[in-house]
Order: C-alpha cells, then sequence, then structure tokens
C-alpha cells in the first residue's frame, strides 16, 4: 500500500515537472518567436548561427505583384532570403555560387544581387576571395612590383573603385577588407543610416595610401570583434604599402589601418560575424547593392 502511494506521489511530481516542463519550453519557443519577429537582423543571426548553407531552392515570392517578370526567392538555407528577377534565377543554380564557406557564399549573394540589381556597380567593384588575398601575398617576394601581379588582380586592384575581400579567420570568425578612395568612401558615408551612420573624423584623421597620382586610396579593415589585422591580413597590408612605396620611386607612402569604428556593430555571439560583414558591404557600396527580405518565422518551415 505505501509503495503503491509513494509510485503515485512519484508519478505526480513527475508529471508536474513534465507540464512545467512544457509550460517552460512553450514560453521559450513564444519568446524567441516574438524576439524573431521583432528584430529581423536578430533573426537572420540566430538563423545563419544555427544552420548551416545548403543548395539553394527557389519558389515564387508571395509577397511580391504580380508581373511578367516576378520575382523569386532564392533561399539559402533555412533563412537567408534574397529576392531576384526570374530572369536572373538560373544563374544561381547553374552551380556559381561558391560553397567554400559560409562568408563566401554570402559574399557571392551580395555579387550577384548588385550585378542582378544594380549592374553599375559591379563595374566599379570587385568581390575577392580569401585564397585570392593569399595568392596575391604569394607573389610578394621582396621586390613588389606591378609586374609582379597577375594581370587578373593587377586590374582589381588598380582599376576598381571598390575592392572587397572577405577576411576568414581562425575559428571560423570573419572580418572584411575594403580598399576604397576617399572621395567614393565619402559618397557612401553620406548615404549611410543608422546604425552605420560614420564619423567622418575616423576618415579625416587617415593617412593615405597613395596607388595613383590623381586621387588617394585607402584600406580599411573591418572586424565585428575591433580586432586589429593579423596573420594573411598584417601581410597584406605590407605588401600593399610596399607595392605603394614601389610605385612612387621609394617614397615613403604610409598606410593607416582602423578597426574600433565607433559606428560599427559588434558581434554578440559567436560565429555572427559574416552578417556583420554583409553590413559593411552594404554601406560601402554607393547605392543598395543587397536586397534581402526575412520572412516571417512560419514561411521558413518550407
Amino acid at each position: 500500500m505505501a509503495r503503491q502511494k509513494q509510485k503515485k506521489q512519484r508519478a505526480t511530481v513527475a508529471s508536474s515537472s513534465a507540464s512545467s516542463a512544457s509550460a517552460a519550453t512553450a514560453a521559450a519557443a513564444q519568446s524567441r518567436a516574438n524576439w524573431l519577429e521583432e528584430t529581423p537582423l536578430n533573426a537572420l543571426k540566430m538563423i545563419i548561427h544555427n544552420y548551416h548553407l545548403t543548395n539553394p531552392r527557389l519558389w515564387e515570392n508571395p509577397l511580391a505583384p504580380e508581373a511578367d517578370d516576378p520575382e523569386l526567392m532564392v533561399l539559402y538555407g533555412p533563412g537567408f532570403i534574397v529576392t531576384v528577377k526570374q530572369e536572373h534565377a538560373n544563374t544561381l543554380l547553374d552551380g556559381q555560387v561558391v560553397n567554400e564557406s559560409l562568408l563566401s557564399v554570402l559574399l557571392v549573394i551580395v555579387e550577384f544581387t548588385a550585378r542582378a540589381k544594380y549592374p553599375e556597380i559591379l563595374e566599379e567593384c570587385v568581390v575577392l576571395s580569401t585564397s585570392t588575398l593569399g595568392h596575391v601575398v604569394s607573389f610578394n617576394r621582396g621586390e613588389t612590383s606591378l609586374e609582379d601581379l597577375p594581370g587578373e588582380i593587377k586590374d582589381s586592384f588598380f582599376n576598381k573603385r571598390y575592392v572587397l575581400i572577405p577576411v576568414l579567420y581562425e575559428m571560423g570568425h570573419s572580418g572584411l577588407i575594403i580598399i576604397a578612395d576617399l572621395h567614393h568612401a565619402k559618397k557612401a558615408i553620406d548615404e549611410l543610416t543608422p546604425p552605420l551612420a560614420l564619423n567622418m573624423e575616423a576618415f579625416v584623421d587617415m593617412d593615405g595610401l597613395v596607388i595613383t597620382q590623381e586621387e588617394p586610396t585607402y584600406i580599411f579593415s573591418l572586424d565585428p570583434k575591433g580586432s586589429k589585422p593579423k596573420g594573411l591580413v598584417d601581410q597584406f597590408v605590407a605588401f600593399v604599402r610596399a607595392l605603394a612605396r614601389a610605385q612612387h620611386g621609394g617614397k615613403y607612402v604610409d598606410l593607416k589601418i582602423e578597426t574600433r569604428y565607433p559606428w560599427v556593430p559588434r558581434q554578440s555571439r559567436e560565429c555572427d560575424s559574416s552578417i556583420f560583414v554583409i553590413y559593411y558591404v552594404n554601406s560601402f557600396l554607393p547605392s543598395p547593392a543587397i536586397y534581402t527580405r526575412i520572412l516571417p518565422v512560419r514561411l521558413l518551415s518550407i
């Protein structure tokens, strides 16, 4: 009799605990859903944090107006949405997306979207991969000159207004190098909106890296953690500095790297640095190159 009573008590406690746990889980899920819906950036950060990118899938955008050329949503993983036109969709499905890393895919999305919606940007901008960064550094053998550079890389550095280089650090951390002349950087700065409203003093006080005689060029190292450049980035900076000096007959041309911009948002959790890199890219281009949409969570289960 006593045993049955004890069993019944334990069952009651277990049932109560399970009920409490279930209620707590439901409350947590609701809280998370509210958090995601209230803050799209948080939603994007969490989705990217929790999932690896998968092969893109397409379906018709139910939110797009009816048109002869309807917009499609390209889904990268369960939550990163890029809206593009039907005519551009096949490009993504032909295997042209580089899957070497989360960041490289995101940067390919930037480049693809820019080409699809703002083709004039791609005439001024090039996105180089981290492997290209290492390739450039490998050509620095102490005597740096333009002749040491492959033609494609040379064109990227000296014929483009914006050179964007994603940097993949250890443990999956990401940053971004941007090479841009101050005139075009200022144009981008003037068009920014919070929270990426730049403090112009950070640029006014910066020493210029003069590659051409016409206008100075600046190199920016952007890191979500505010960390200083290291490793491969240090080598790259030394390479660009040496190249600038060689181009000006040995004249000393200084280069300053700014990392702790007051306007740069800081990442709050590990592995979410990629989304900040997207912010940096979008901020420096002269017009919005990224057209993304975070849909309500209920639509992400497709």
